[in-house]
């Protein structure tokens, strides 16, 4: 059996949604009226974990849309901020990270306020010889090359 990325039915659900709205973005940028050629294509940037979801996205579209042509971008989120930063141009920007659109925000690079279209939790498998040593995220960092980590409490 293939592991699910979904946890229980409120993400899978969630997951849905999201992607049910992207689409919906995408169409309304996407718009031309019919018999016309496509005169800009959407270009999207996006973090190298939304990949797989992009793809699928971007395909389904353009197999509705014949017309219409999407470019797709996808690194990691300070990557492609520096990208944009420098000049890139781009439509759609996807972070993982609302700091690098803060500081696209804070250099006057983008004027408008990001939408927040996804979130995770932080979760760690722990060994049998682990068990009940972790009670908090602080005692992972004891775990983990004797405290000396990048997790933040």
């Amino acid at each position: 059996m293939t592991p699910s990325i979904f946890t229980s039915n409120k993400s899978f659900i969630t997951y849905t949604v999201i992607t049910i709205c992207i689409t919906l973005v995408m169409c309304l940028a996407c718009s031309s009226n019919k018999g016309e050629e496509a005169k800009n294509p959407l270009i999207i940037f996006a973090a190298s974990s939304l990949k797989d979801t992009y793809t699928d996205i971007a395909f389904s579209f353009e197999r509705i849309h014949p017309k219409s042509e999407i470019i797709t971008n996808f690194s990691g989120s300070q990557k492609l901020m520096m990208q944009i930063s420098h000049g890139a141009q781009v439509d759609i920007y996807a972070s993982a990270d609302l700091n690098q659109i803060s500081q696209l925000q804070r250099s006057g690079t983008i004027d408008s306020d990001p939408i927040l279209f996804a979130s995770n939790k932080l979760s760690i498998i722990v060994n049998n010889r682990n068990i009940g040593k972790i009670e908090k995220l602080g005692s992972v960092k004891t775990l983990i090359n004797g405290g000396e980590s990048g997790i933040r409490t």
